[in-house]
């Protein structure tokens, strides 16, 4: 139905809480119905269902916090070879462990960074990539997997959330033994675990473990994830940021964080409510 789209997404959410400006959940009054009736009354907010999943994974599947510290450490030390990140100071194992709480057992470290920031994408029929004077990256499958609650576990089970239901690699001949790079979405550290486990690179459950070793999900290692920093560091875009890293890791042209030999890329966005998208980015040929 077209030649070429316009993607755009913009946010100001530095700006707004910087100034202390955003209303909070209830703000507007009212009489609270479906899920807000049931967490306004208590004051509970996205970091209070996110610390439920940690707390359930770590009775249910023994995570424990040294693990979890992995993916904001890796993503501390992507951020710093990044000039657009927000964090750039140096966080290792015992800063993690004596951060302060938001809602134990999730620590400041474990919580998004607002940002202000835009980001946009052309999207081109597969022929036009020959009239390009720089390297075009394909669209290799795409996901979205959708539950019919807007609650915030998938599928009523809290350690989870929906893209438990992707069908992503029904979509492709490539399987999740050909991804070189994941951009994986990171509102809260927990969804990282969750992305591991429903793209396959682990199964349910392991992702603690498959993390343990922080050398695994760093440049260099067997699966880098978020090289920009992810948005614990770098910055929250929503998601479009994740993208944006991905495109950039497949054209070569992420200076200074470049993921070697690098040919497919995994990007996971979105986290609770009811949806997320899956997508297989890979160098066009």
């Amino acid at each position: 139905m077209a030649n070429h789209v316009l993607c755009w997404r913009s946010i100001w959410e530095g700006t707004a809480q910087g100034a202390g400006r955003r209303q909070g959940y209830g703000a507007r009054g009212g009489r609270p119905s479906g899920m807000m009736a049931w967490q306004l009354p208590y004051g509970a907010t996205a970091a209070n269902l996110a610390a439920m999943q940690l707390r359930t994974r770590m009775i249910r599947y023994g995570l424990t916090r040294e693990q979890l510290a992995s993916i904001a450490i890796v993503q501390r030390a992507n951020a710093q070879r990044n000039p657009s990140a927000i964090y750039t100071d140096p966080l290792d194992v015992d800063t993690y462990l004596n951060a302060r709480m938001v809602s134990e057992p999730l620590c400041m470290y474990d919580c998004d960074i607002a940002c202000d920031g835009a980001t946009a994408f052309v999207i081109s029929r597969a022929e036009h990539a020959r009239a390009l004077d720089h390297p075009a990256v394909t669209v290799e499958a795409l996901d979205c997997a959708h539950h019919d609650r807007f609650t915030w576990e998938g599928g009523e089970d809290i350690t989870r959330i929906s893209s438990r239901w992707s069908t992503i690699w029904d979509r492709t001949d490539f399987t999740v033994a050909d991804v070189d790079y994941a951009s994986l979405y990171d509102g809260f550290s927990v969804f990282v675990l969750c992305w591991l486990e429903d793209f396959g690179f682990c199964k349910v459950g392991e992702s603690g473990d498959f993390i343990a070793d922080p050398a695994r999900i760093s440049l260099g290692g067997d699966l880098p994830i978020n090289t920009a920093g992810g948005q614990l560091s770098g910055g929250r875009l929503h998601g479009f940021g994740h993208l944006y890293e991905a495109c950039l890791q497949i054209r070569a042209e992420a200076s200074g964080r470049q993921v070697d030999d690098i040919s497919l890329a995994a990007v996971g966005v979105g986290a609770a409510n009811s949806g997320t998208t899956a997508m297989l980015l890979r160098r066009t040929l």
